[in-house]
């Protein structure tokens, strides 16, 4: 999965701007020196090693080899899917990509459809009390052949991405990711109403159970609020 895919997956979609990924914290005391970190840590591994084979070509000549000390930021070019040096003062900030340099995050991603469930789809079958991070599709309130049973706790055989949106942890015309966490099943569901989707009662025991938590997207943007 592309960066620009796991952009539009948290639900940021812009053009002709930048997206900061890492910053050379040496410019902040001394002379730049093209090492550039991550957002979250300036301990971490020179993020720029991991990025070199997507570098725009057109914007190369601001590379640290050429602007060296002038240029304080590597950055994702949306439009154009490449990485892209920059100086972080010449960018509005519309969005952070924060990151340790360890991509496990998304690796195991799973890409729903509206009609899945944990029963139906195997990459969703992770061990009880653990979770597995997914990602629906936008529009899926309006499949309402699609079952869900219960509230807040859920029948293994309901749609996962119905029953996001019916627990408040997913917003219906934006998709994106959620987490399905697995539990013990349950000796009855009690179905409600809930954001516009009716879930069913099912009043005998079912042998697995899951839930529904929110992606909460963190990111340290107060760093950078004195950036205009």
């Amino acid at each position: 999965m592309t960066i620009r895919k796991y952009i539009e997956n948290i639900g940021v979609k812009f053009k002709d701007t930048a997206i900061v990924m890492g910053y050379d914290y040496d410019c902040d005391i001394k002379e730049c020196t093209g090492v550039y970190k991550s957002l979250r840590d300036r301990n971490t591994k020179d993020i720029s090693e991991l990025l070199q084979g997507y570098i725009d070509q057109d914007n190369i000549k601001n590379s640290k080899f050429a602007q060296k000390g002038r240029i304080d930021s590597i950055g994702f070019n949306y439009d154009k899917g490449l990485m892209s040096y920059f100086r972080l003062r010449d960018k509005p900030i519309k969005a952070i990509i924060c990151s340790d340099n360890a991509f496990e995050q998304f690796g195991n991603l799973v890409e729903l459809k509206c009609s899945d469930s944990v029963r139906n789809n195997v990459l969703l079958q992770s061990g009880l009390h653990s979770s597995v991070m997914a990602v629906c599709p936008k529009n899926c309130a309006k499949e309402v052949q699609l079952s869900i049973y219960g509230s807040a706790l859920y029948r293994d055989d309901s749609s996962v991405c119905r029953a996001a949106i019916h627990a408040g942890q997913l917003v219906d015309t934006l998709g994106g990711v959620i987490y399905v966490g697995i539990e013990v099943g349950q000796v009855a569901y009690v179905g409600k109403e809930s954001n516009k989707i009716k879930s069913l009662s099912y009043n005998k025991y079912w042998d697995r159970s899951f839930v529904i938590n929110s992606y909460v997207k963190k990111c340290p943007i107060d760093k950078f609020k004195y950036y205009k």
